[in-house]
């Protein structure tokens, strides 16, 4: 198994416990229903300083290969009812992808 496999399969083991279902729509795109881990306060480290950053931003994690896609800014996902634009996309090079968030209205 490669370790990009491995790396799936632990993401999947997370989104499983962890997870929750959200519903992903990719710009000009069909809806994704899929699986993701919301964060609405997202803490952070600063590699600088070591420091804790707390942040109001909320934040969704997710396996790239349940979207079929790349996840791109503006695209749009419902989480818990409420409606976000992503604002940024972290990709982690193993297979998994951090969506920064905006409450859409």
């Amino acid at each position: 198994m490669s370790w990009l496999e491995t790396c799936g399969l632990v993401l999947g083991n997370c989104l499983t416990t962890f997870g929750e279902d959200v519903i992903y729509t990719p710009q000009g795109q069909a809806v994704v229903n899929m699986t993701g881990i919301f964060d609405e306060l997202y803490e952070g480290v600063d590699p600088n300083t070591n420091a804790i950053i707390t942040s109001r931003q909320p934040i969704l994690g997710i396996r790239d290969s349940d979207l079929g896609q790349t996840p791109r800014q503006d695209d749009q996902v419902l989480v818990r009812g409420i409606l976000y634009r992503v604002k940024e996309v972290e990709t982690d090079g193993q297979g998994g992808s951090r969506l920064y968030l905006h409450k859409v209205g």
